[in-house]
């Protein structure tokens, strides 16, 4: 069986599939393999497989015998495959994921050509698409436990000078009542002291830069941005490790 020839134009189909597909949105990435394998090499049909506790699932393409069938052998053994069915050739490729198969792309063709370099390249460009959405989704799990944290931070700080007015304004109610001047006027002074503190924290909030400030808030928002940064750059593992 022979290969099929490279030629610019080959090339130009292979890079605007690779494209289409390295941009496309995460939840149709495995469609996009498809199309851009059909439109690549020209196929009359094309499935990608996906490995799942031991079983191999279509989750795009055409439903077709053959296909699966050599899917299966390719996630197998772990190499491309190629078998001639009667005028048409039928090949496969497999998807390695972080070094590990885990699912193939498979095509029917038209003649006894079968193009595996065409196939192995967006093999390896899905496998990148998903090995990045996998990133992604990882990171934003770890970022949004971080930020969890760094809210319960500003709730705290906050209500440390909520839950004294809260106390201030019940005894300066009785204070009033009992018509206790002074202590009332003690009371209003300490109320007026933590609605200073509750603006000097929304100031804190809303004008926060990393180039500036010292305060208790702005130490916890550089603690968690850094927690952040040490997870990305050590793949995932922060200082308590996830």
């Amino acid at each position: 069986m022979s290969e099929a020839p490279a030629s610019p134009a080959r090339d130009r189909r292979l890079l605007a599939a690779l494209r289409a597909m390295l941009t496309a949105p995460p939840a149709t990435v495995h469609e996009c393999l498809g199309d851009a394998a059909r439109e690549a090499t020209g196929a009359t049909a094309s499935a990608v497989f996906l490995a799942s506790e031991g079983r191999l699932a279509r989750v795009a393409g055409n439903d077709a015998a053959d296909l699966e069938t050599l899917a299966m052998e390719t996630v197998a053994t772990g190499v491309p495959a190629c078998r001639p069915r009667e005028g048409r050739t039928v090949a496969a490729v497999p998807l390695s994921i972080d070094g590990t198969v885990a699912g193939a792309l498979a095509v029917e063709l038209r003649g006894t050509e079968a193009d595996l370099e065409v196939l192995e390249v967006l093999g390896a460009g899905v496998a990148l698409a998903i090995a990045r959405d996998r990133d992604r989704s990882g990171m934003r799990d770890r970022v949004g436990s971080v930020l969890g944290r760094l809210a319960t931070h500003i709730v705290h700080e906050l209500n440390n000078p909520l839950g004294g007015l809260k106390l201030y304004t019940n005894l300066l109610e009785r204070s009033i009542a009992k018509g206790e001047v002074e202590r009332s006027l003690d009371l209003v002074r300490k109320v007026a002291r933590a609605v200073d503190a509750l603006a000097t924290l929304v100031a804190d909030i809303r004008a926060y830069d990393r180039a500036r400030g010292t305060g208790a808030l702005h130490q916890v928002i550089e603690s968690c941005l850094d927690e952040c940064l040490a997870r990305k750059g050590s793949g995932g593992e922060g200082a308590g490790g996830t």
